[in-house]
């Protein structure tokens, strides 16, 4: 099973995102560009305590849908 996240973040942010995805069995399931880049990522059960930590240490704005 996984949780779906939406996080907003600048442009420089998305590379250590995606670095982040690849190692953790994440998926970047889409993303947009605007004058941000929101991004929903698809992240398995078992890793959402390692996702919140990273967006905390990099100030990325998240949340998970209900």
């Amino acid at each position: 099973p996984v949780s779906a996240a939406n996080v907003i973040m600048g442009f420089a942010d998305e590379q250590p995102l995606r670095h982040w995805c690849d190692i953790n069995a994440a998926e970047l399931d889409a993303i947009t560009y605007g004058t941000s880049v929101t991004a929903r990522v698809l992240v398995p059960e078992d890793q959402t305590g390692a996702f919140t930590a990273f967006c905390d240490a990099h100030k990325l704005d998240y949340s998970f849908e209900t």
